[in-house]
């Protein structure tokens, strides 16, 4: 992105956009969509740039996995595909992410006191880092199908490996570490990054979890029927609780813009209009079958 970023403003390009760069399953048994992220408070580690991670260079392991024949055939068949594998593309940068960061917690260096500022500074992506391991230990069930006080919010440690937790949150480290870079980068070049903040959350994932009763259950966001969508629209996703909202000052909204505001100079709204309203259609129901719910857009606009 940076390089598309350097070649767009050397033509001229004054912006610079992308689709929504947020964390999604993307090891399960599904397509993984930017406008049903995990979280979106989060980075997604599938779009992190391996050999700029000053691990990728230092420590001998990491750079004999990656020197190997199977890692380099690999990266030519998925460098040569004409299309993205987001599979084994992500199951081939967690091997050499997964080395790198073993070995950085095997030592005391000043990059593991930095990964460890942050993550008391954050605390909320030490959570999601709980929350991913724990779901790879549930072999990626529902979190709604979790015993009892995990999926009710509160994880101990027995509930997931301890190498995952590390893995997901040194991914969180490295993706806002580059995000904030790419950031900088293109200020030098005086081009606007735009990033791009979707409308909902994956149903199963940390930001549903997390905020509990702040989505309403049984209800799916989407669209009625239209000239072109005839039967209506269900875009599988929980909609916000407009009064849940209010009652906790529209805080995730706002952390949801200020994750993005951190590094984007313009931000698109997905859907804008659901500020003020939201199509939502009952579990079980076809999409024609849906009601609108209305929100306090003044309220967020503010």
């Amino acid at each position: 992105l940076e390089a598309m970023l350097g070649w767009a403003g050397g033509i001229g390009a004054r912006v610079m956009a992308t689709l929504p760069l947020l964390p999604a399953f993307i090891n399960r048994n599904e397509q993984p969509s930017p406008y049903r992220p995990l979280s979106r408070l989060m980075d997604n580690e599938f779009y992190i740039d391996i050999p700029r991670v000053e691990e990728s260079r230092r420590y001998p392991e990491v750079i004999k996995l990656m020197g190997s024949d199977s890692f380099q055939n690999e990266l030519t068949t998925l460098r040569t595909s004409s299309t993205v594998d987001y599979h084994r593309q992500m199951s081939l940068k967690r091997k050499a992410l997964e080395e790198m960061c073993r070995n950085l917690f095997s030592e005391g260096s000043s990059r593991l006191a930095d990964l460890l500022r942050f993550a008391e500074k954050n605390l909320l992506v030490e959570k999601y880092a709980c929350f991913r391991a724990t779901a790879e230990r549930q072999r990626y069930l529902p979190w709604r199908s979790w015993p009892g006080p995990a999926r009710d919010g509160v994880l101990n440690e027995g509930d997931y490996d301890e190498a995952v937790r590390r893995y997901h949150l040194y991914a969180q480290w490295l993706a806002r570490e580059q995000m904030r870079s790419l950031n900088e980068e293109a200020k030098k070049r005086d081009v606007a990054l735009y990033l791009d903040l979707p409308l909902g959350v994956h149903p199963e994932g940390f930001d549903a979890w997390h905020e509990g009763d702040l989505f309403v259950p049984g209800l799916s966001a989407g669209a009625p029927p239209d000239a072109v969508f005839t039967a209506g629209q269900d875009w599988a996703f929980p909609p916000l609780h407009p009064e849940t909202s209010r009652t906790r000052g529209h805080r995730y909204f706002i952390q949801s813009l200020r994750h993005h505001l951190e590094h984007a100079s313009i931000l698109r709204i997905d859907h804008v209009m659901g500020l003020h309203r939201l199509f939502c259609i009952p579990e079980g129901m076809p999409a024609r079958e849906g009601v609108y719910i209305r929100y306090p857009a003044e309220e967020y606009y503010a």
